[in-house]
């Protein structure tokens, strides 16, 4: 594992061949993010700032991408829009990370286009299935249902 510069850019290769990029200004919530990842045996990239994560999705593409919405300057909500409106990453899941829960913020999550979110303080089973639900292979889902489909008849 690599580290460069208050964990903007740290890379774990993992075994899947799914890959994602986490954004939080807070250092103990990337620790966690990445504890997980590590335990999905997932390939991550974890920025410190918005800016940095967007570089990051534009250079690798992530399967998923995981925006802090409380972070100054380019927030998660920011990365996301500029995510979704360009042709070229719009098809990339992303999960809100917050904090606030009212309704006017989450309906601000679903207006921003986020596909999910998760609430801070993590309930890591919770933040493992979601990571799960979107980086899954869908061929594989594919093929499960199609077995199933076919030894039912």
């Amino acid at each position: 594992m690599t580290i460069i510069s208050n964990f903007d850019r740290r890379i774990c290769t993992g075994k899947n061949n799914r890959t994602v990029v986490v954004a939080d200004d807070d250092s103990d919530n990337l620790a966690l993010i990445a504890f997980v990842l590590d335990k999905l045996k997932l390939e991550y990239y974890l920025a410190s700032n918005g800016k940095a994560a967007l570089d990051l999705v534009y250079e690798k593409k992530p399967h998923l991408a995981l925006l802090d919405v409380g972070m100054p300057h380019l927030n998660g909500i920011e990365v996301n829009i500029l995510i979704k409106n360009d042709l070229f990453t719009n098809h990339i899941s992303t999960i809100a990370i917050t904090k606030l829960t009212e309704l006017e913020h989450i309906k601000a999550i679903d207006n921003a286009g986020f596909d999910d979110y998760a609430i801070e303080p993590f309930i890591v089973e919770d933040l493992e299935n979601k990571i799960k639900r979107y980086t899954r292979d869908s061929r594989a889902t594919f093929s499960i249902i199609k077995e199933s489909y076919f030894s039912e008849k």
